[in-house]
């Protein structure tokens, strides 16, 4: 689901206008929820849309409390991908 705002990307990525937000939820195992997060960053690059970190689905598959930040190292994620696009922890 794409929320169409704009955004601005930190000094690191110069001169960046987003064309909005895209913000989804990952279900599946964990390979799948791994695979979906790719395809996330390759969308968000080519529509040029700032990601917000994406929501793992805790009902479809396993019944897993765990949160992005709790599985992988968000603060690397944002930060080994801020040159291909911008990511945001939660929508402004």
């Amino acid at each position: 689901m794409a929320y169409v705002q704009g955004g601005r990307c930190p000094k690191s990525c110069g001169n960046y206008t987003s064309n909005g937000f895209l913000k989804m939820a990952c279900n599946g195992g964990l390979n799948q929820m791994r695979v979906a997060i790719c395809y996330m960053v390759i969308v968000a690059r080519l529509l040029n849309l700032t990601l917000v970190v994406p929501d793992l689905d805790k009902r479809s598959f396993w019944a897993d409390p765990s949160n992005f930040e709790d599985i992988f190292d968000a603060r690397h994620f944002i930060d080994s991908l801020r040159d291909e696009v911008r990511i945001v922890k939660r929508l402004p």
